[in-house]
């Protein structure tokens, strides 16, 4: 059961991005290239960006070549774009944006507390507690009370 959309992301996560890019050639679609001296880039923001990152080239095919980064997500909760924005003369636009929401992780995203060794001192100090008061519990409850004096009253 998937509760989250695809769409959210966690903060402090690392983060990978990727696009397929081709152009037309005279007759058929051919991988793209970025020219010499230039950069394509990924542009992750918010209001303003938060991070501008060049994307490298990771594969390519007969008609297309797939640009990617990866970047760690910051701790900040909001609605982010990925926006490749690259624009040169002589060329076609290339602009493609995709929005999404980043979010801190839900309570049931954590690991449980018995896996993080800095609560095993907590995590003792409880099960000492709720021994301690069963143990208590059971002394008073199967201890004999004491003997009352019974005092006579005459008149």
């Amino acid at each position: 059961m998937k509760r989250y959309p695809s769409q959210s992301r966690c903060t402090n996560i690392r983060q990978s991005y990727s696009i397929s890019i081709s152009e037309y050639d005279w007759d058929k679609w051919v991988p793209f290239t970025v020219p010499a001296g230039d950069a394509l880039q990924l542009e992750f923001s918010m209001l303003s960006p938060f991070h501008r990152i060049d994307l490298l080239p990771l594969s390519q095919s007969t008609d297309a070549a797939v640009f990617g980064t990866s970047f760690t997500l910051p701790d900040q909760h909001g609605i982010f774009n990925f926006k490749v924005n690259y624009k040169r003369p002589f060329t076609t636009y290339l602009e493609e944006k995709r929005t999404v929401s980043v979010r801190h992780m839900a309570h049931d995203e954590w690991p449980r507390s018995y896996v993080i060794s800095g609560a095993w001192p907590w995590l003792s100090g409880i099960a000492v507690t709720a021994t301690g008061f069963v143990a208590f519990c059971a002394v008073w409850m199967y201890s004999k009370p004491t003997d009352k004096v019974a005092s006579k009253k005459t008149r």
